[in-house]
Parts: C-alpha cells; structure tokens; sequence
C-alpha cells in the first residue's frame, strides 16, 4: 500500500507501528486512522501516541468499519474474509477511550452495497463510524 501512495502522491510515507510512533512530541496538525484502531490488539496505545505526536490543539479522525452496517455483516459472514480479523467492534467503547484525550463528534459514513457507493448517516447501511477529534 505504501508503493501505491508513492506512485499517486508526492507526499512522505512511513511504515511504522501506530503504538510506538517514531515522531517527535507535539509534530503534527493531524493523525487519521483509516480502519486501522478494529483491528489492533491494544488500539488504546495507537491513541495515546496519536496524542502525543499531535501539536496543541491537532486533529484526530478515526474511521472504524461499522459493525452495525449491512456491509460488515455480509462482509464478516464471508469465509477467510479480513473482516474476521477484527479485534473491537465495540464501536462507544472506541468512542469513549478517544474521548479521555480529544473533544469528538461522531458519524456514520460511507454507504456501500455491492459495487454501489451512496451517502448515508443511516447505521445500518453506513459501512464507517467516523470519530473527529481536537486534542485536550
């Protein structure tokens, strides 16, 4: 995924571990995770080093496949499917660990059925939980 990213941007790319990022304190504006916290043992750690390597006042966005959507249903049910790889699909636990750190709002995102892509807030058919967040 990272040569993808080079080959479509010019921005810098780094390959790391979201528990022990190698960044200085208060680096950067914004942190995102993109399905990423679900399926991490210990996403409690990738959260606090998102807060640490975040500037006063920087942003975080988390985006959480949805448990609750028709996507991740159909998707999870699917033999050898990476959705099975899920660790926390708790998705107010996530919601409420981020909120010791970061002021949030919070949004149901994205809905995808078949090869079809469509806006909804709706929680049975958005296939992300969206969490934004300004650090404490």
């Amino acid at each position: 995924m990272l040569n993808e990213a080079r080959k479509r941007s010019d921005k810098a790319f780094v390959f790391g571990d979201a528990a022990k990022l190698e960044f200085g304190e208060s680096s950067y504006d914004a942190v995102t995770f993109i399905t990423t916290l679900e399926f991490l043992p210990d996403y409690q750690n990738a959260i606090m080093e998102a807060r640490r390597v975040l500037k006063p006042q920087g942003r975080l966005i988390a985006m959480v496949l949805n448990p609750l959507s028709e996507y991740f249903k159909t998707h999870a049910q699917r033999k050898g499917s990476y959705f099975r790889k899920i660790r926390h699909t708790n998705l107010l636990e996530i919601e409420d660990y981020i909120s010791k750190f970061f002021t949030i709002s919070t949004e149901y995102f994205l809905g995808i059925r078949g090869d079809v892509v469509f806006d909804t807030q709706d929680e049975n058919f958005a296939s992300l939980y969206v969490i934004k967040g300004k650090k404490k």
